[in-house]
């Protein structure tokens, strides 16, 4: 892929313009500059390498949200299932918006000064960790007070995912895609805030 980077006129001393190419990396792409004619243009060549991390990047982030998504909604089917009271089903949905709330600075202080990749890696597998200790939890006919724990658990544990996928799209992409890339984040959210509880909705009824 192609990215122009800015046109202007390239240094003279008198002598005839050769066309030249000057190459340095910048990030995850090749930054080139070539010069015909006395003018400079440079542009960025992203290679498939970076390509295929921004597909692997945005399925993660996918997955990753329909995950979340499906979270938010398990406690409270499990609860309906055992026939929990009201209060305790109030309970487990305001506890997971405290949660999340209050641990969303922290998950991006973590994203920031971690290694982003490993901070996504690990908090999805944090959070299916925890999903299954909360699915022994359910077949061991635990109290309905043990799914406010986990529940609160799941939500901790998924909180620096976003921020740092949204670190790693920075890294990848060059400023004239900010726009593009954040509609499709948009887009991929919204999609999964539907898909996430459905796939939950299969597994638990």
């Amino acid at each position: 892929m192609l990215v122009a980077c800015g046109a202007r006129p390239a240094a003279t001393d008198g002598r005839p313009h050769r066309p030249r190419i000057r190459a340095r990396q910048v990030g995850g792409a090749t930054c080139d500059t070539l010069t015909v004619h006395g003018w400079s243009l440079s542009f960025h060549i992203v290679w498939g390498r970076t390509v295929k991390q921004r597909q692997r990047l945005f399925i993660a982030y996918g997955l990753s949200t329909a995950a979340q998504f499906a979270a938010d909604v398990i406690p409270v089917m499990v609860l309906i299932a055992a026939n929990a009271s009201t209060l305790m089903i109030a309970a487990v949905v305001m506890t997971r918006l405290v949660v999340i709330t209050l641990a969303a600075p922290l998950g991006g202080v973590i994203a920031g000064r971690l290694d982003a990749s490993t901070t996504m890696r690990a908090a999805d597998v944090t959070r299916a960790a925890i999903l299954l200790a909360a699915v022994a939890a359910v077949q061991a006919h635990a109290p309905t007070w043990v799914t406010l724990i986990w529940a609160a658990a799941v939500a901790l544990a998924g909180t620096p995912h976003r921020p740092a996928a949204v670190v790693l799209f920075h890294r990848l992409i060059d400023a004239s895609e900010v726009a593009s890339v954040n509609r499709v984040l948009a887009v991929t959210a919204s999609t999964m805030m539907f898909v996430g509880p459905a796939v939950a909705a299969a597994l638990v009824w």
